[in-house]
């Protein structure tokens, strides 16, 4: 009778184990930032209202400013990465940088303290990195909040057709490449405004060129003597040859 007593005790905590596990998955953790790894001229303060925890950091004024985070994860998969702040001294961007992977977070200009969305990011079980690294600079960082993604999947379906109805060859064979690659892979791409300098460089890192180039045009019309014309058409016209 006893034996039976202790196995139903152990079934209980495993359900009510099982039951806070879920319950911590679908709550959100938040991690303070005066409680995180500073770096450069950062400090804590608390002189600006409303912040969370007990205080904030600020406020990015020199390049190498930073504040690092380790975020525990139970379970991998899509988290949603909000960021709490107040940003006084007008708009600003920033970088954030999630387990080596960099992106540009706008902080618009708010004397109150509020949060921005950062996006749904797929984080690992265990340790994940996260760091709020000065751009812009000149804001205030109260926070980071995770919470489990719990949005359902958008299913993109695009039609397998295209709008002219007598397409040329060229045409017809870029569609379908597109087509048969669509939400399997990832096509990369460069920008510049003077050639294909980007591009190169990227092959000098990687070995690899850029699936496509951007040749930004915003000076063709300007009639500038320092400005040469014919640069972005001749690269463009190599870049189609090869």
């Amino acid at each position: 009778m006893e034996d039976m007593r202790k196995l139903y005790l152990i079934f209980i905590c495993l359900i009510f184990s099982r039951f806070s596990l879920n319950s911590l998955f679908a709550q959100s953790v938040k991690y303070e930032a005066e409680a995180a790894t500073l770096t450069g001229s950062l400090s804590i303060q608390n002189s600006q209202p409303g912040f969370s925890g007990t205080g904030y950091v600020g406020r990015f004024e020199n390049d190498g400013d930073k504040v690092a985070f380790s975020i525990s994860i139970l379970e991998a998969g899509s988290y949603k990465i909000y960021i709490g702040f107040a940003a006084p001294y007008g708009d600003k961007i920033n970088n954030v940088i999630i387990n080596g992977n960099t992106t540009e977070v706008a902080f618009a200009s708010s004397s109150t303290f509020g949060e921005v969305l950062v996006g749904k990011i797929n984080l690992t079980t265990g340790s994940n990195s996260l760091s709020v690294n000065k751009n812009w600079g000149w804001f205030l960082l109260d926070y980071i909040r995770v919470e489990k993604n719990t949005d359902p999947e958008v299913v993109v379906k695009i039609p397998y057709q295209l709008a002219t109805s007598i397409p040329i060859i060229e045409t017809r064979r870029l569609f379908s490449y597109l087509m048969d690659n669509f939400g399997k892979n990832i096509h990369s791409g460069t920008m510049s405004l003077n050639g294909i300098e980007e591009a190169e460089w990227l092959y000098s890192q990687t070995g690899k060129y850029p699936a496509l180039i951007g040749l930004d045009f915003m000076n063709h019309n300007r009639n500038w003597n320092w400005y040469d014309k014919t640069v972005l058409v001749n690269e463009a016209c190599k870049w189609y040859r090869t």
